[in-house]
């Protein structure tokens, strides 16, 4: 017997499935539904094909809990340099402070959208809403006397991380 039940449409195996279904005795009945329940549920647990194993995203992720947590603590900052230019004459003065990534910050901080978005790609949401939720509160501090923060939009403007 040769069933070609993948040619088959939805509506024709159901047709299919209640016409058995009124040959069955009730402890059959009750076995099929048994049967039909347990693939559903079988099919509604197995997951979508990921391309990053759970050991990478894991390793990546304590990597970038590192970058986080030395961020937060002061241990990854920016070093300044600060100045007065006069422009066109002396009354035209600004102050002018200029950013140094000399602790490659801006690297982390790419790497870090980088993995989120390879997280969005393999349907890691978790992973990516906490990488983004951070790095859009984030601020890195500065060796600047009064203790200035720069957020990423300071970053950006500034050459330290690429267009976002």
């Amino acid at each position: 017997m040769n069933l070609k039940l993948d040619e088959l449409t939805k509506e024709e195996l159901q047709k299919i499935i209640e016409k058995i279904a009124k040959r069955l005795s009730k402890e059959q009945c009750e076995y099929l539904q048994h049967l039909i329940t347990e693939s559903i549920e079988n099919t509604a647990d197995v997951p979508s094909q990921t391309l990053m194993s759970q050991a990478f995203v894991d390793e990546k992720m304590l990597q970038i809990e590192e970058w986080k947590q030395q961020i937060e603590d002061g241990k990854l900052y920016l070093d300044t340099e600060e100045y007065e230019d006069y422009g066109e004459d002396y009354w035209d003065r600004e102050w002018i402070i200029e950013y140094y990534d000399n602790r490659q910050i801006g690297d982390k901080i790419m790497f870090m959208i980088r993995f989120a978005n390879d997280c969005i790609n393999d349907r890691r949401y978790q992973e990516a809403n906490s990488i983004y939720e951070w790095l859009w509160e984030m601020e890195v501090g500065t060796n600047y006397e009064d203790g200035e923060f720069v957020n990423l939009d300071t970053l950006e403007e500034n050459g330290i991380i690429a267009t976002i």
